[in-house]
């Protein structure tokens, strides 16, 4: 599972240290509890990211290592997370359990009938921080930035 058995307690030290230095700095508190964030004691080595449970961080390391445990008996592509493959496997069965309540129509994806529930509402969450025009979707928000920082 890691790439050197030696590593694994690497891995999931914690950040206390870390927080003890900052502290100092900061009058005594942590960033964390500054910035009102709950505590994230397993920190990925690789890239400083905090996590609050090690499932997270065992998780999140397959990201650096490539891993991918969770393969798709229909096509064979492999995941990170079981939750992203049984999201896969909606592609092969052709289910779509969620369904707007607005006009009916179905998704395979929570987050994409999310997305769609927007078309009906006229919400549009995602602003540029440049000319501050609003999107109803986040790609059309990285869209927009990408046309207009050439």
């Amino acid at each position: 599972q890691f790439p050197n058995p030696n590593q694994q307690n690497v891995l999931f030290n914690t950040k206390d240290d870390q927080q003890q230095k900052r502290a100092q700095k900061n009058g005594g508190q942590s960033d964390d509890v500054e910035r009102g964030m709950k505590e994230k004691p397993f920190l990925c080595i690789t890239c400083g990211k905090g996590f609050n449970q090690r499932s997270h961080l065992t998780s999140h390391m397959r990201t650096h290592t490539g891993e991918k445990p969770f393969s798709c008996e229909t096509c064979g592509k492999g995941f990170i997370e079981k939750t992203n493959l049984l999201k896969h496997m909606r592609t092969h069965t052709g289910e779509k359990p969620f369904s707007c309540e607005a006009c009916g129509k179905c998704f395979s994806q929570k987050n994409v009938l999310k997305g769609h529930v927007r078309t009906h509402t006229g919400e549009k969450p995602f602003s540029c921080g440049t000319c501050g025009k609003c999107f109803s979707h986040k790609s059309s928000l990285n869209y927009h930035v990408r046309i207009n920082t050439k």
